[in-house]
């Protein structure tokens, strides 16, 4: 018995009597995602976004209604128990059979699972799933156990349950299933946010299985797309590859269906020669599915919105970008991707870079732009031009010196924690800003800033991370009619913004900032917020930074190390009541 319940899944079902063979099964679902770690163990970060997906798939494609699918997010044992009760109790009220399907994702270990990280043990829970009230039980379980980057889960389980075509199946149904064998770790992971082996059960039960071509995918068809992909990925990734294990015995049967495509849902028809074939997500960057190799005709079922149907190769990528629309079918052939062009990187492709929370696998910047400066953001770096800012010339130059810290121009020197799991943040000191201008009436002048900051930045999905930004600054001149190089006015500045990626590598970057002078000539200000010595500036558009380094407000690659800035950005001044803006261009180099 302790076997059956390290295999993770359990479906028992009695064979149907002839009374209810007639009606229709009803669907019903308990979906866990468990986060919350027992003592020992890390927080989980995808667990929750992993129920939610299966909820999603059930609802989409699998035939359960919104009403009969209960999502649990770290839910108390009894909590847990208790749906699980509810649903048996009304599948033994029901006049026709119940599929009862139970998914958890979160730790566990050889004899337990820990929702709201407490342990419920196994036994509890094979109770209900042996209950013949509900006629079909389905139980799958992806649990999780510790962790490296790539937040590894896993249960200690001794010899797996592989499947088994040529067995004789039993009068009384059964099928067992595991998201690894042995004493394996599963893996979930930043690039899918979310594990291995749900995410591709998930896009396999959306048509990526069906081998038939029928629309319909059967359990066994989910169970092989999803390992091939999970043992291929964990291969990849893992200390350790990842063996999901599988074994079915249904009464009358070696199979059952579990999703189908039927009019009336979003559907793509995808008429594939060669493959494999990926479709990505363009709201998020998110590959949402594979196809296996081959020439075959799918029928995927997928939420609406627009999707890059993207084919890669030693050649190159082909690419093409459909619009599905809710409740209707649009087709796309593998014949009609059209070469992209954006050139791969050094290793995984432009199309595939995420947005990156520290800068710890560069050792050089650069960066050079040109435009109209009007709006009076403090833009780190070496400024040349006009003095009323129509012509202006801008170069930022970084390079390493050691593991975490940067030297920037002017003088300044950035720490980078270089996390690049969720939270990243950077320290900077010294003067990040020196400009020299030319005034008919004032001559040349040299002035700048000295000061000290703080950036975080944390993110949020692959593509799309928050920034902050907080400094204090001391503004410093040298002028031919009055030198003066010593700060007295302190400028305090705070920015929050977002940067979004999207397919293709392009970024955006959008934020807005304050900042006013908190001492003036030497001493704190009591001047409203209005008066002119107080200088407040209220800015939208390119105001963020990373490490001293702006983010603009979009970034397109044009190769893995160069691309082209676009800096905008509008500001408003109380004192004068007006707005101003910014408008710059140029390249940035990166290696």
């Amino acid at each position: 018995m302790t076997r059956f319940w390290l295999l993770v899944l359990c479906l028992l079902c009695g064979p149907l009597s002839g009374a209810a063979s007639g009606a229709e099964l009803q669907r019903v679902a308990v979906v866990v995602g468990a986060n919350a770690a027992p003592p020992g163990r890390i927080t989980l970060r995808y667990a929750h976004e992993d129920a939610r997906r299966v909820a999603d798939v059930l609802t989409s494609v699998a035939g359960f209604s919104a009403s009969d699918v209960k999502v649990l997010l770290d839910p108390a044992p009894e909590e847990l128990l208790a749906a699980l009760d509810r649903e048996l109790s009304a599948a033994g009220r029901r006049a026709g059979d119940t599929l009862l399907f139970f998914y958890y994702s979160g730790h566990a270990d050889e004899r337990a699972i820990f929702p709201s990280g407490r342990t419920l043990e196994f036994a509890a829970l094979k109770s209900r799933l042996e209950d013949a009230r509900a006629k079909l039980r389905v139980g799958l379980l992806d649990s999780c156990r510790g962790g490296s980057w790539t937040g590894s889960k896993g249960l200690k389980k001794v010899e797996p349950f592989e499947v088994d075509g040529s067995r004789e199946l039993a009068e009384e149904g059964s099928v067992l299933i595991s998201s690894s064998s042995g004493q394996e770790n599963a893996h979930e992971t930043e690039a899918l946010r979310g594990s291995y082996f749900t995410h591709y059960w998930n896009a396999g039960l959306r048509g990526a299985a069906d081998r038939g071509g029928d629309g319909v995918v059967t359990l066994h068809e989910a169970f092989e797309y999803a390992r091939s992909l999970t043992i291929r990925d964990t291969a990849l990734a893992g200390q350790m590859p990842q063996h999901p294990s599988f074994q079915m015995r249904l009464s009358g049967r070696r199979d059952f269906p579990i999703a189908a495509l039927v009019r009336g849902r979003t559907t793509l028809m995808l008429e594939q020669t060669t493959g494999p074939v990926e479709l990505v997500r363009l709201s998020d960057g998110l590959v949402v599915m594979e196809t296996t190799p081959g020439p075959r005709n799918l029928r995927l079922g997928l939420p609406a919105g627009n999707y890059l149907v993207r084919r890669r190769s030693r050649d190159g990528v082909w690419v093409r970008v459909v619009s599905l629309s809710a409740g209707n079918v649009s087709t796309v052939s593998e014949s009609q991707l059209e070469p992209s062009t954006l050139r791969a990187g050094s290793s995984k492709g432009l199309d595939e870079q995420p947005a990156r929370l520290s800068l710890s696998d560069q050792s050089f910047a650069a960066s050079l732009a040109v435009g109209v400066r009007h709006a009076p953001i403090i833009d780190p770096g070496l400024r040349a031009g006009a003095a009323d800012g129509t012509g202006v010339f801008l170069l930022r130059v970084s390079g390493r010196l050691a593991p975490h810290l940067w030297l920037t121009a002017p003088l300044a020197l950035v720490f980078d924690a270089e996390r690049e799991d969720r939270f990243n943040y950077f320290v900077w000191g010294g003067a990040p800003v020196l400009g020299v201008t030319r005034s008919a009436s004032e001559g040349w002048s040299l002035s700048g800033f000295t000061g000290a900051g703080f950036d975080a930045r944390l993110r949020q999905s692959e593509g799309r991370i928050f920034n902050a930004t907080i400094a204090l600054l001391g503004s410093l001149a040298l002028r031919e009619d009055a030198p003066n190089i010593l700060p007295d006015t302190w400028t305090t500045q705070l920015t929050l913004g977002v940067s979004q990626s999207i397919a293709g590598g392009v970024t955006f970057n959008v934020g807005a900032g304050l900042a006013l002078n908190a001492l003036v000539d030497g001493r704190f200000s009591g001047a409203g917020l209005g008066a002119a010595e107080r200088n407040v500036v209220v800015a939208l558009g390119s105001v963020q930074r990373a490490g001293l380094r702006p983010l603009p407000l979009v970034r397109v690659p044009l190769t893995s190390w160069l691309a082209l800035d676009g800096h905008v950005a509008v500001a408003y001044q109380p004192s004068l009541q007006g707005w101003v803006e910014t408008y710059t261009a140029g390249v940035s180099y990166e290696r």
